[in-house]
Order: structure tokens, then C-alpha cells, then sequence
């Protein structure tokens, strides 16, 4: 469960309403997953602006001639590739691990959700309905309002405010992008092999004339 913490920040409430240190608790702190979302979304700002870093440096050195300045653009433009990697890895830890779900409201949504169905379920049986027997009406009753017990019950442990702890439009952001990302990769690879596969017979006689062992062609006197 996601715990609010107090100023300045590094104390959390403990059952009997006291500060605690944070740093007291050890592991039993838990992680603070508004610091770690802070920091891979920032890692992931400034991944993206290195290509444009890196191109603007280069385009200069062109203007100026200076070819240190290439070398410098091509080195910040160099570590994109592996960085989106890294950054694309770290996030599927951070947001699909345990305390993701959590921060995201994986494991507190549902149970909202089911308690506002069960709640409206239960509403609308106070409407006209036909039913055949009163039974029958009597135990549609029973079981939606024993739905809504356990989605209540199921609630009890949440503080009424939880939802503000939460940081589900971050969840929902990582949930799409790195799916996104998924998907892509596949699609790279998929790429890939086929090009592999198709222009295996290009490259192949290419890499043969590139050769420094092969034997010089002969031509008619």
C-alpha cells in the first residue's frame, strides 16, 4: 500500500500517527516510487535530447569547419541507441515489479471499480422490474448486495483519500510507451531477419569482391 509521506519528506506515519524516520524502518521503508519515476523520467528527457544535442553540435562544426566539433556531436549522438535501450529496460522493471503495480493503483482500481458496478447493480434492483416470483427478485438482491459487501470489506484497509498517493497517470503513461516499445523492437527485428534473408545473396557476393584473399580476375589479351 502506498504510504503519504510527511514533511520534510524523510518521516512516515507509523500505526500510532508518530513520525518515523524513514532510514529507521530499513527495508521495511518500502521504495519510494515517486523518486524513481521522477528520475526515469528525467533520464528519459535527456536520452531524447541527445540526438538533437548531438546534431546541432555537428551542423555547427560543418558551418565553422571545425572538425573537433564533429567529433564532439558524434560522440553525444553515439550513446542514443544503447541509452533508449537501457531506459527502456528500466522502466519495464520499475513499472511491471511489485512496487509499480502498487504506485500505479494496479491492485486499488479494481476494487473501486467493482465496488461502483456492485453499487449500481444494487441501486437499480430498487427499480420496477417483472420477475416472475418474488424470490426471484429477492435473490438477485442478495447476491449484488453481497458483492457489494466484499468489494466494501475489500476497501476497508484503504485510507479514504488513497487515490491522492497513487500516480496512475504515470502508470498509464509507462503501460502505453513501453508496450509501445515492445512492439516495436519486434518489429525491428522481424525487420531485420527478413532483410538478412532476402539480401543474403547481395551481401554475400559483395563481402566476396570486398575480399583481400580473392584471386585476381584474369582478362583476355
Amino acid at each position: 500500500m502506498c504510504t503519504r509521506l510527511e514533511f520534510p519528506y524523510t518521516h512516515i506515519l507509523d500505526e500510532n500517527n508518530e513520525l518515523v524516520d524513514i532510514e529507521s524502518l530499513g527495508p521495511d521503508a518500502g521504495e519510494d516510487m515517486s523518486y524513481n519515476f521522477d528520475k526515469l523520467f528525467l533520464w528519459g528527457f535527456i536520452i531524447q535530447c541527445l540526438p538533437v544535442c548531438g546534431a546541432l553540435v555537428m551542423i555547427l562544426g560543418l558551418a565553422l569547419k571545425w572538425n573537433w566539433l564533429l567529433l564532439i556531436g558524434s560522440v553525444i549522438y553515439m550513446p542514443v541507441a544503447p541509452g533508449i535501450l537501457g531506459w527502456v529496460f528500466t522502466g519495464f522493471c520499475m513499472r511491471w515489479n511489485n512496487a509499480g503495480h502498487v504506485a500505479s493503483g494496479d491492485d486499488y482500481w479494481p476494487l473501486v471499480h467493482a465496488k461502483d458496478a456492485a453499487l449500481t447493480a444494487t441501486e437499480e434492483t430498487l427499480k420496477l422490474r417483472d420477475y416472475d416470483t418474488p424470490e426471484e427478485m429477492y435473490e438477485e438482491e442478495a447476491v449484488r448486495a453481497e458483492a457489494l459487501t466484499v468489494a466494501e470489506l475489500a476497501l476497508e484497509g484503504y485510507p479514504s483519500d488513497y487515490d491522492h498517493y497513487l500516480m496512475t497517470a504515470s502508470g498509464t503513461f509507462l503501460n502505453a510507451y513501453l508496450t509501445f516499445m515492445i512492439f516495436f523492437m519486434i518489429a525491428n527485428l522481424i525487420a531485420l531477419i527478413l532483410g538478412i534473408f532476402l539480401c543474403k545473396n547481395t551481401c554475400w557476393s559483395t563481402l566476396k569482391r570486398m575480399s583481400p584473399y580473392q584471386k585476381p580476375m584474369l582478362l583476355p589479351a
